[in-house]
């Protein structure tokens, strides 16, 4: 592909040195790895691009990956690179010249245009373009930003730029394609030519068919964006949503779209917001109390047009001068419509009063420099010590002190998120942010609107104390959860000892698949470490599965984090040994300690959890009387099956979800078996390894501890654990593969610990040795003494003293 695109660009007019910053863009990849903001409440995504062959980054959600789906489908664009390495810009800001070498969002290669792009909301281009019109500035001709110092930085290059926003999108296309993602993916087309022929034969007697009613008389939806996608029917995908099926129409031909639309007496709705820029901003400022008064007269004047009522029965049943309500008339008939008229008669009260400043301006400046330096920092002053300074510093200049009244109000007008931001932080700050609609601004709505659009990973550490198989207490347990967003439903569990990893993340992935056959489009985590592993990427990427990051952003995962409290409060907290009363530790006697009245097993604990689990998909309700199982056949039906979703749990799969073993590599020598995670594994190969022994990749199973798998001599080897364990057939080999691995564990650390002990032990018994006194032995004698000393003892010599078969007995 590089050359292709190298060859191409020199065709548009592309120099050596532009032909040059391409090959480094191709072959060094991106410079750096995007991050979600709580702050800047952005989703990074991972997109793993058919088109390109490689995982496509997005800093945000609604820009970035808004124009990666555009770019992932336009025919016209050849290729697309995402974090090129920078080009050095310099540009003046004020009286400084400033240098620098910022990454740019995507390296473009289209057909009519090759270069960078950088994709910010309108309104930050705004606030750059007014500190450092050299670096960013708006050129009403083109209606666009443009960068003089990018400019001059690729003049010499033959490569352009262009700075995007949402303006540059069609929110509502854009969402088409993402609904449409996986069906334009597909290699091959999951639907028969009977069923499109059969779409199509439905459109030709109509000519045109509601989206909703369509739905009912085919027998496969999937074949209806099918038909769309290799244009055998018509849809608007610039005007209308797939997903909004009571206001979108099919159409057989052009012909018939355009029919529609000449018989259409206004403009075709373009978005579905609900912002109401009719209501004028008296309306947005009156109270429910005023608009109620508003209604009752815009009713008792409709009396009036129609004749029920007279001008003088309204002003006395209102209070008012019958003048007053002849005014209202004339306002309400100039009205275009219903809403302005309700605006015309609401009361301007709160309009009335002189509301300019009475401060002095060298009083306002003492006020917003004390609120800037001793207020909005980290000294976070309280209001009465802001009062306090202000008044000694009014004093100072010999200024009339405002009073604390006014300070006061001052500080609360402030914005409660800026104050927490600078006060404490970004991560306090986000507690503060306001609810934001998913499609503020005129962006693509990316919630969910469908079943395996969006599923949320993340663990939790159960309050619940458990035993294992002797009854000795054990750790508290992991959970690891994958919900679907849009129905609720949980798809998959993972429980484990171990603290949450990537390997609790392939598990649930993998029981994900064991349990209904198919992955989800995108799944969304938080910040965790885990999340961000290479294995879990690569592995997501296989399967192409976008991975959506919420960092910093805890509600966005709210439907997972609430299913963890569910979970906790209708099970956990309900079984005995159960840690919930353990948030006030000093309180709790070892009488009742929960580790020592633990009685649930892993195993059992695990089959607690599944039969919660399976009575929650079909009992608990998600959206009025619906439940997970039923909005997740529902949406099925009305969105597709999407058979492309579906994978075989097959070896290759269960190989492929497999981690490496924390080191990766174990060493194998001849005739020896290699010892992973605290076990002995053997296979007769071993037998053919070098004596000295060689380190080879070892991949195991953590749902299945009997085997590890190890790559040698050009191939994996399945190799079986040494040492004799008895099992049976049916059992649970999770449960009993957590068990070993707690038992090789507490093994372990028991082995090192006594180590540790003897260790000590023969250091204490060093340092004492010569300290010790010497314990009594008899003193030495020469021979003759001895010979002397058995004949006065009357022995007998009857045998030879250096004799080897001496019996001992005659030793006295």
């Amino acid at each position: 592909m590089s050359d292709k695109i190298v060859s191409f660009a020199r065709a548009f007019g592309v120099n050596d040195k532009g032909i040059d910053k391409i090959k480094l863009i191709i072959e060094s990849g991106p410079v750096r790895r995007v991050r979600s903001s709580g702050r800047k409440s952005n989703k990074s995504v991972r997109f793993p691009s058919k088109k390109m062959g490689f995982v496509i980054q997005a800093e945000s959600v609604t820009l970035e990956f808004a124009s990666v789906l555009v770019k992932e489908f336009d025919e016209d664009v050849i290729g697309y690179w995402d974090q090129p390495p920078g080009m050095s810009l310099s540009y003046v800001s004020g009286t400084r010249t400033i240098r620098n070498k910022p990454t740019l969002d995507y390296f473009v290669v289209a057909k009519d245009f090759v270069g960078y792009e950088e994709w910010k909301p309108f309104s930050k281009f705004e606030e750059i373009a007014k500190v450092r019109p050299d670096h960013i500035a708006f050129d009403s001709k083109s209606d666009r930003f443009v960068s003089p110092a990018m400019e001059r930085a690729l003049k010499d290059t033959g490569l352009s730029y262009r700075l995007c926003t949402e303006n540059d999108l069609n929110p509502i296309f854009v969402e088409n394609l993402e609904f449409l993602n996986g069906y334009f993916a597909t290699e091959t087309t999951l639907s028969s030519e009977s069923e499109i022929k059969k779409v199509r034969g439905l459109l030709k007697k109509a000519k045109a068919i509601r989206l909703d009613k369509l739905v009912n008389d085919v027998p496969c939806i999937d074949s209806l964006y099918y038909a769309i996608i290799k244009n055998q029917v018509v849809f608007p995908l610039q005007h209308m949503k797939l997903s909004d099926h009571a206001n979108s129409w099919v159409f057989y031909d052009t012909d018939s779209w355009n029919a529609y639309k000449a018989t259409r007496s206004k403009k075709i709705v373009s978005n579905n917001n609900d912002d109401h820029e009719a209501i004028s901003s008296i309306l947005e400022r009156a109270n429910s109390a005023a608009i109620d008064k508003a209604v009752v007269r815009l009713n008792l004047l409709d009396q009036i047009e129609a004749g029920e009522m007279s001008v003088a029965e309204v002003s006395t049943s209102l209070g008012v001068n019958p003048t007053t309500v002849r005014r209202w008339r004339v306002r309400a008939a100039s009205a275009e419509n219903r809403q302005q008229k309700l605006n015309m008669l609401l009361d301007k009260t709160s309009l009335r009063g002189n509301r300019t400043e009475r401060l002095d301006d060298g009083v306002l400046k003492i006020i917003d420099q004390t609120i800037e330096e001793d207020y909005l920092s980290k000294k976070a002053m309280i209001p009465h010590q802001v009062y306090l300074r202000v008044a000694n510093r009014c004093k100072a200049k010999l200024l009339e002190s405002p009073t604390a009244v006014t300070i006061y109000r001052k500080l609360k007008k402030l914005s409660s998120e800026w104050v927490a931001y600078q006060q404490k932080g970004a991560k306090a700050a986000y507690q503060k942010t306001a609810y934001q609609f998913l499609n503020d601004g005129g962006v693509a709505n990316f919630g969910a609107t469908r079943y395996l659009q969006y599923c949320h990973i993340d663990h939790t550490q159960l309050d619940i104390r458990t035993v294992d198989e002797y009854g000795n207490p054990s750790e508290k347990p992991w959970l690891t959860l994958c919900v679907d967003e849009y129905s609720g439903k949980i798809l998959a569990f993972y429980l484990s000892y171990r603290s949450p990893n990537y390997i609790s993340l392939m598990m649930v992935m993998r029981r994900m698949v064991e349990e209904h056959g198919f992955r989800p489009e995108c799944v969304v985590v938080d910040g965790g470490k885990e999340f961000q592993g290479r294995d879990f990427e690569v592995f997501c990427a296989q399967y192409r599965v976008a991975i959506k990051s919420r960092e910093g952003q805890a509600r966005s995962g709210g439907v997972v984090e609430r299913m963890f409290g569910t979970t906790n409060t209708n099970l956990i907290h309900n079984l005995e040994g159960n840690t919930k009363l353990m948030k006030n530790v000093r309180e709790i006697g070892k009488s009742h300690d929960p580790k020592f009245s633990a009685t649930w097993t892993f195993s059992d604990l695990a089959g607690s959890l599944h039969s919660y689990f399976t009575v929650f998909n079909s009992a608990s309700a998600k959206k009025g009387v619906m439940t997970p199982n039923g909005l997740a056949e529902y949406s099925q039906r009305a969105f597709g099956r999407r058979k492309f979703l579906d994978m075989d749990y097959d070896a290759d799969f269960i190989f492929s979800s497999m981690p490496f073993i924390p080191r990766r590599t174990a060493t194998v020598k001849r005739g020896k078996p290699i010892r992973v995670n605290n076990h002995e594994y053997w296979h007769y190969e071993f037998t053919k390894a070098e004596p000295q022994g060689e380190k080879h990749d070892v991949k195991w199973d953590p749902m299945d501890v009997y085997f590890v798998y190890v790559y040698f001599g050009s191939r994996w080897l399945k190799c079986r654990l040494s040492k004799k364990v008895n099992r049976s057939v049916d059992e649970n080999r999770l449960a009993k593969s957590e068990d070993m691995q707690q038992e090789a564990k507490a093994n372990n650390e028991a082995r090192s610990s006594g180590y540790k002990v003897i260790a000590q032990v023969v250091e204490d018994e060093e340092a004492l040795k010569n300290d010790r006194p010497l314990p009594n032995v008899e003193p030495q004698h020469d021979f003759d003494e001895i010979v002397n000393k058995c004949e006065d003892d009357g022995l007998e010599d009857d045998f030879d003293l250096w004799e080897e078969d001496v019996p001992t007995s005659t030793y006295k």
